[in-house]
């Protein structure tokens, strides 16, 4: 079905050139991968998914049309097979193997339960489907999949999808909130606070694993001491971050990105329950409101995480490295949009699109939500991320050439320099 050559192509051009194991591991994928791939026997079904990942992504990362039609078109035999399978109740192993690289091609399916897993590879797919799910739907979520993610776990990757299962919620309480309820609110403003805790103690916990010291930043780079395909913005930032590993860094990126959608929450139910300001909003010094505290406190994380991505795009890195910051440039998009910071929303446009050139549409989507948003963030909320698949409509996509006149007449309107974006 597939040469040994293309897969190793594939391997090699998408995960980091080294890899070691580490106890902050926080994306699985590589041992997944390659360990369906090792397996002494599989199915045709199982050999067609694998060759339709492999084709499909080398395709899409070389702008080779014919291997990404070919890819494609393995992708919808394996389609057939699975559903072939299905309708005979001939379940096996092989079934959530398929699916598990069919969650690398495109947008993740999910399983509906954890149980009966019977094998390390098994409980790495699961865990890695439940994170990989609750990004695609943040602060959107379903309550069957709020009650699968919170399926009792424990160590740091369960911890994670819990704090960010959480806060998802939250959101979507405070967006369901129309009438106020003052006595309501006050409680959510509580659990924003009993949720900033947990984030800061697992801070300490990522910190301690790191070998660092608990309320530290993570080691810096120094100055041309990195080249990465995202350089670094100290002027904007600070200095990008440096890290052991790969999933290492998916850690920070990922929780900075949570404590920046949770600030804007903190103001939210503040003001639906008229209570005094929180501390965590209160600026003595400057005397800036709570709104203002919540916007400047949810742009300082994702900053932060944003120093995370150079590392991410350094030389050997590959596109793997890159998953994770489609979300943190995402969210980066969204906080300089409220706060008005065209220099770093441009920069975060811009990490989008070198998430793009590495294989994600999803980065294609979401770069073209956000560049809409800038135009019109008051139509949407600061404390709620808006979810790309119900607000696309039908239209031509950014590199089109009429929706690039579109917004760059918008840009010119406001008095920005269109040519280097």
């Amino acid at each position: 079905m597939m040469s040994s050559q293309i897969f190793a192509s594939y391997l090699e051009q998408y995960f980091p050139r080294t890899f070691t194991p580490s106890a902050l591991d926080l994306d699985s994928s590589y041992s997944i991968i390659s360990g369906i791939y090792m397996l002494p026997q599989k199915t045709l079904m199982l050999e067609k998914a694998l060759s339709a990942l492999a084709c499909s992504f080398l395709g899409k990362l070389h702008r080779d049309n014919t291997l990404l039609r070919y890819g494609l078109r393995i992708y919808n035999q394996a389609i057939q097979d699975l559903s072939k399978s299905l309708g005979r109740k001939a379940y096996s192993d092989d079934i959530v193997y398929t699916c598990a690289l069919f969650g690398q091609i495109e947008v993740r399916r999910i399983p509906l339960s954890t149980e009966e897993v019977g094998s390390p590879i098994m409980d790495a797919i699961y865990n890695q489907q439940k994170l990989q799910l609750l990004l695609s739907r943040y602060q959107h979520l379903s309550e069957p999949i709020v009650t699968w993610l919170r399926e009792p776990g424990q160590g740091l990757l369960y911890d994670l999808i819990q704090i960010i299962t959480d806060t998802s919620c939250l959101a979507a309480m405070a967006d369901s909130a129309d009438i106020p309820d003052p006595q309501a609110s006050q409680s959510l403003l509580d659990d924003c606070l009993a949720l900033e805790k947990r984030h800061l103690d697992f801070y300490t916990k990522i910190q301690v694993a790191s070998g660092y010291f608990p309320y530290d930043d993570p080691p810096q780079f120094g100055r041309g001491e990195i080249k990465s395909g995202i350089p670094p913005e100290c002027t904007l930032f600070g200095a990008a971050y440096k890290f052991s590993s790969p999933g290492q860094a998916n850690f920070y990126i990922l929780l900075w990105c949570s404590f920046s959608c949770l600030y804007p929450l903190f103001h939210r139910f503040q003001f639906l329950a008229n209570a005094d300001t929180p501390a965590c909003l209160q600026d003595p010094i400057e005397g800036r409101s709570s709104l203002e505290m919540a916007l400047h406190l949810g742009a300082f994380y994702i900053g932060k995480a944003m120093r995370c991505l150079p590392y991410c795009t350094q030389e050997g890195m590959n596109s793997s490295g890159m998953f994770y910051a489609i979300y943190a440039a995402n969210q980066a998009s969204r906080a300089f949009s409220h706060t008005r910071d065209w220099e770093r929303f441009l920069w975060a446009q811009r990490a989008t699109h070198y998430c793009v050139l590495s294989g994600f549409d999803l980065a294609a989507r979401l770069r073209e939500v956000w560049w809409n948003y800038w135009f019109e963030p008051s139509k949407h909320n600061l404390y709620r991320v808006v979810y790309h698949r119900g607000i696309l409509e039908p239209r031509p996509l950014s590199h089109d050439p009429l929706y690039r006149e579109e917004v760059e007449s918008k840009m010119e309107a406001k008095g920005f320099d269109t040519a280097s974006t």
